[in-house]
């Protein structure tokens, strides 16, 4: 009698969390820089990732992989960071990530609804 192995397990998103980095600004058609950020990050949470590690793909692990920690990814004196503020809590619902109240870039701040500038 032949023994049959269970087929070896497909691997999942999940498998690498740890390594993932957002793309979706890489220049392509139809790919929408910022709004297709948002797309991402739900599709990362529909495929296994939870709302915190779908955020650090746009955050903390390309500064991590650009061994960049002690100055980007993460907010700090000192640090480069763009702040965006928003009006719920994404890790409640990754779908608030498009809930902007205020955009901290570059020295200035923007607040909606009519993008003031601060």
């Amino acid at each position: 009698m032949r023994s049959r192995e269970a087929p070896a397990q497909q691997p999942t998103i999940t498998c690498l969390r740890e390594n993932l980095l957002d793309a979706t600004d890489a220049p392509r058609a139809f790919i929408y820089p910022g709004f297709s950020l948002h797309e991402e990050l739900a599709l990362l949470v529909r495929s296994g990732l939870t709302s915190l590690e779908a955020l650090r793909t746009a955050t903390y692990n390309p500064a991590e992989y650009l061994d960049s920690l002690d100055f980007l990814g993460t907010i700090g004196q000192g640090n480069i960071a763009d702040l965006v503020l928003l009006d719920a809590d994404p890790l409640k619902d990754i779908h608030n990530t498009t809930r902007i109240s205020a955009v901290i870039a570059m020295g200035g701040c923007s607040i909606r609804p009519h993008w003031a500038h601060c």
